[in-house]
């Protein structure tokens, strides 16, 4: 059978029935005891399969007749944009379960077993890179979360000291400290239009801050970000050789033992953040066949020396906090026949200053703050209407002697029932993390930990090193240990 690549072939007529209708077969020897005439569909899903498999070989013949020697992604294409031209993000659970440590007040380390974690990644579709990456330590992601991985283009990127065996040759991020491309920005940004990214925040940081497009895609259609989802495959390949691995599915024979569930994993956090970083950083170095025997930053590099443009951060897109920056307006408050200074309320708690403890004029009157960073509302700055600096406030009572989030004091004023304000001359940290540990150690408490230690500017440290204090903040602080 000679079939053309253009010919038009339909399988739905009927098949000779009988070898009489064939009498050039007959003439080579063919019997009716012969395939395909001793069967009833005389071989009918035969020529089917043989017909799409000679179509599909003919068809890559001729495309690798009409192929350029070598492809230039330099160029756009409707498949392959030039790079930074528009970038993919998406979140994936990890198929692996892992431990935390959380020292008690009596000095006893004990391991905690986390529940699945989010691994959060930005990649560039025109070179495949993966420009930025973040572990978020909650079952949902937030859009902190989110902030903090877009963010991550404008933050340099480092080597571990402690692990530079584990990279490979010319291993890094777009974002590295020397590379080309740190503080260069994506014209487009496609996200999964998940509830977290439907926020306004987000979308003003994308739009405004970053000058990008943002795309929110269309909803249960993961195929428009193929190249995230391609990736997650290969990450899940690496989680899947953890010995506290869940697998692929329920019945899945790498997962981890039942026997072992209720023990904690032999993986500790701050290893699995070891391993995620250098698996990654050699993901941009590895060459692939779909680049032409190139890694993804070879790709970024030709594209800069070719005379590609590339958009860079000016000006406020440099600042680290640009993400959590929140503009807000305030009435002052008081009262001075009751003997009330002026102050102003936020997030639960009054905040007043040198400047406006006098200022009963302004009473009634409005002051605003253009810059408050939600990762430390302990104090900002006021301005009044006209522009004119008034004076930095802070928090009263212990709430404005340490830097904290305003995610953190949310938590607290939903774990406690009376009012946040009742804290004020209280250790508010001491007593949340207290109530935290008294609860049994299950994986949820000891994700509260975890995520709460990082909204009080906590640095979690190994055991080795830290030692245990018993001081209000400084106890909690060295609660959660080693990571």
């Amino acid at each position: 059978m000679c079939l053309r690549f253009n010919a038009t072939v339909s399988l739905k007529e009927p098949i000779t029935q009988n070898l009489g209708q064939a009498p050039h077969l007959i003439s080579l020897g063919h019997t009716e005891s012969d395939y395909p005439f001793c069967t009833v569909s005389r071989g009918r899903e035969s020529v089917r399969q043989y017909f799409w498999r000679r179509r599909a070989w003919l068809k890559s013949q001729k495309a690798i007749e009409t192929q350029p020697q070598q492809y230039d992604r330099t160029k756009s294409s409707s498949r392959f944009p030039i790079p930074y031209s528009v970038m993919e993000f998406d979140s994936h659970t990890q198929d692996a379960h892992l431990t935390l440590h959380i020292r008690m007040q009596n000095g006893l380390v004990i391991p905690v077993r986390l529940p699945r974690l989010q691994l959060l990644v930005l990649i560039d579709r025109g070179s495949t890179a993966v420009a930025s990456y973040k572990i978020a330590f909650s079952k949902q992601v937030s859009a902190d979360d989110l902030l903090e991985c877009l963010n991550g283009l404008v933050t340099p990127w480092r080597l571990n000291d402690k692990q530079l065996s584990s990279y490979r040759a010319g291993a890094g991020f777009p974002t590295a400290e020397t590379s080309h491309f740190l503080n260069a920005l994506p014209d487009i940004i496609c996200l999964d239009n998940a509830w977290a990214h439907k926020a306004n925040r987000v979308k003003q940081f994308i739009m405004d801050k970053l000058g990008s497009v943002c795309n929110l895609g269309v909803p249960a259609c993961p195929k428009a970000r193929f190249l995230v989802e391609a990736f997650f495959k290969r990450m899940a390949e690496y989680e899947h050789q953890l010995p506290s691995t869940t697998g692929s599915y329920p019945t899945d024979p790498i997962r981890e033992p039942r026997k072992q569930a209720k023990l904690p994993p032999a993986v500790r956090l701050v290893d699995f953040e070891n391993i995620m970083d250098s698996v990654i950083a050699n993901y941009n170095a590895t060459p692939r066949y779909d680049l032409f025997n190139k890694s993804p930053l070879q790709v970024l590099d030709e594209y800069r020396l070719s005379g590609g443009q590339i958009r860079y951060a000016e000006g406020e897109q440099l600042d680290h906090d640009a993400p959590f920056l929140i503009r807000r307006a305030f009435t002052v408050r008081g009262n001075i026949d009751k003997g009330e200074r002026p102050h102003i309320n936020y997030a639960y708690i009054k905040y007043g200053g040198n400047q406006l403890k006098g200022r009963y004029d302004l009473v009634g009157k409005k002051v605003y703050a253009h810059k408050i960073n939600s990762k430390d509302i302990s104090s900002f700055e006021l301005f009044l209407e006209n522009g004119e600096t008034l004076c930095t406030v802070r928090a009263y009572g212990r709430w404005g002697e340490f830097p904290h989030s305003l995610a953190f004091r949310k938590a607290v004023k939903k774990a406690t029932n009376e009012s946040i304000g009742n804290h004020l001359h209280k250790d508010p940290v001491s007593d949340y993390f207290h109530n935290l540990i008294k609860q049994p150690l299950s994986p949820n408490t000891s994700l509260d930990l975890l995520r709460m230690s990082k909204h009080i500017h906590t640095d979690l440290k190994d055991e080795s090193v830290q030692p245990y204090t018993d001081t209000p903040i400084a106890s909690m602080k060295s609660r959660v240990i080693g990571k």
